[in-house]
């Protein structure tokens, strides 16, 4: 039913799900809730109280509490048949946001690349019609090229695969 890719970074995979209405193409980190995340918790939690009492124990708990409700867990592109492309940021306890792309406003699908200090970052960009905005697919997760090609591939072979929009893939 579903295919699972692995990325050479740990922390991110892919996940392909096949429904009735299209394909959910799902990139999920694993990085938040770590042990060693818990565990550092835990020590500067003994440490602050040594140092300062429980009203900065307090304070500290909260962050991190809200931190983790804040927490991307997941983001999904979902490419509904003949409909549109819905874009989802889901958090551990935050309501999912979504973005609904129409599939006749989509003018372009591009893999963009973004070159900083910090190093080298792929995108997955939707240029929509009458819009000077773009809607970018796992914007926070930014997964590696070789899982934006996977999705590329899927999404075009679904979206563009023929009529006005037929466009050549990678």
């Amino acid at each position: 039913m579903g295919q699972k890719f692995q990325d050479a970074a740990p922390n991110v995979a892919l996940s392909m799900l096949e429904n009735p209405f299209g394909v959910e193409y799902r990139v999920t980190t694993c990085r938040q809730g770590t042990l060693c995340s818990r565990v550092l918790t835990v020590l500067v939690a003994v440490f602050l109280e040594w140092v300062g009492g429980w009203r900065i124990v307090a304070a500290a708990a909260a962050v991190h509490l809200l931190a983790w409700a804040r927490s991307l867990r997941h983001e999904s592109l979902v490419v509904l048949d003949d409909i549109g492309i819905r874009l989802e940021s889901h958090r551990a306890c935050w309501p999912p946001s979504r973005t609904f792309l129409e599939v006749d406003r989509i003018e372009a699908m591009v893999l963009s690349e973004v070159i900083s200090l910090s190093g080298v970052k792929f995108y997955l960009v939707f240029k929509l019609k009458g819009r000077s905005k773009l809607a970018v697919a796992f914007r926070e997760l930014a997964p590696r090229l070789h899982i934006l090609k996977e999705v590329y591939r899927g999404v075009h072979a679904t979206v563009f695969s023929g009529g006005e929009n037929a466009k050549e893939c990678c």
